[in-house]
């Protein structure tokens, strides 16, 4: 179960990269629309995922967005992946899960999209394709936050 709902701000965070680089949420209010990837362990699942959304990258960040997958697996048992996939977005770690109990009820994966305000646009408990996935940030994108609030599909959780 996811435990924000569509419209309402995500709690900010901050995570650690592979790289030991701290990784804030932050840093992307008012710059970026997001797409937030949560998962528990490394699996044939995950990896499968993790590659598709790196195979999207290119177009996502043409979107003006930002991916960040955040997992509960320690560094030293996904960095192999990471490096050898050359995964291009920031894969951030939360073992004690600290983070990920903020959003979620231990629904893994779920994916989250978020527009550049950080205000939830969807929850994904079933992860969507590449096409929903762009879809859904070219829509973000062509909203005018001068011209009223978006709206927002009802508490969608798919």
């Amino acid at each position: 179960m996811v435990k924000i709902k569509n419209g309402q701000i995500i709690p900010s965070f901050r995570l650690e990269d592979l790289a030991g680089e701290i990784i804030k949420s932050n840093d992307f209010s008012r710059k970026k629309n997001l797409v937030i990837f949560f998962f528990d362990k490394l699996n044939a699942d995950s990896k499968r995922y993790l590659e598709m959304l790196n195979g999207i990258y290119p177009e996502v960040r043409k979107e003006e967005a930002e991916i960040l997958a955040i997992c509960r697996e320690e560094k030293g048992k996904i960095a192999k992946f990471i490096l050898q996939k050359e995964i291009k977005f920031n894969v951030l770690f939360d073992p004690e899960s600290k983070i990920m109990e903020k959003f979620l009820q231990e629904d893994f994966p779920t994916l989250f999209i978020t527009d550049r305000f950080q205000a939830l646009y969807r929850a994904y408990t079933e992860l969507p394709d590449k096409r929903e996935i762009i879809s859904s940030l070219e829509f973000l994108e062509k909203q005018c936050p001068e011209c009223g609030i978006t709206h927002w599909p009802e508490d969608l959780v798919i």
